[in-house]
């Protein structure tokens, strides 16, 4: 049995994470989001209960969590203060979404809708594989890393720890990627990337620094 649900966050990216829980059958308890114009307030089926202060009084074992923010830097501060206050973190898949049984999906992961984690391919820790997005064969995506709307990564891909592959991208086959890297949208990387590069284009390149 599924605990019931509280997620922390109410953008736009907290919607598609609500419904992606409602439709996998879970049952949502309330919403924190620090926007006290929101406080009280009706939230795609749901409520904003409070701020995310409001965290520790969730913290009894009987309600797991889920950050549903899309920076990822963010999303990694708030899931650690989660769990300080005692609170389990969730995986939420889109019942539209495939993964294979030999796929790892770590906890505070979510997968959205035509979202595809093909065979022994590992998503790490509180990342997101977003709408239509799919990790193939043997990838390991680390954590904390935003895998946006659409992306193809090919097999045995490796992503570091926070790092947003952008809208459309497609990285080929066995290309590792640093951490904390930027992969521009629409971007196709052919070759390693070290840690904290930006890149964008066709191929993908460094991008220029304006001055």
């Amino acid at each position: 049995m599924m605990l019931p649900l509280l997620v922390v966050g109410a953008g736009g990216h907290a919607k598609v994470v609500i419904d992606a829980a409602l439709r996998s059958g879970r049952q949502i308890v309330g919403v924190l989001d620090d926007d006290a114009s929101k406080h009280g307030r009706p939230f795609y089926s749901t409520t904003v209960l409070g701020p995310v202060a409001g965290l520790e009084r969730w913290g009894d074992g009987r309600t797991e969590c889920v950050v549903a923010v899309g920076s990822n830097p963010q999303r990694q501060r708030l899931q650690s203060d989660a769990a300080a206050a005692g609170l389990q973190a969730a995986v939420v898949v889109h019942p539209c979404a495939c993964v294979a049984p030999t796929a790892i999906i770590s906890a505070g992961s979510v997968l959205f809708a035509g979202a595809i984690v093909n065979a022994d391919a590992r998503v790490g820790l509180g990342s997101i594989v977003n709408t239509g997005a799919s990790v193939d064969h043997d990838c390991m995506i680390g954590d904390w890393v935003h895998v946006a709307p659409g992306v193809a990564i090919c097999g045995g891909v490796q992503i570091g720890e926070g790092t947003l592959v952008g809208v459309g991208a497609r990285i080929i086959p066995g290309v590792k990627i640093g951490r904390g890297c930027l992969v521009a949208a629409g971007a196709v990387v052919c070759r390693d990337l070290p840690d904290y590069a930006r890149v964008a284009g066709v191929p993908a390149r460094p991008m220029e620094t304006k001055r």
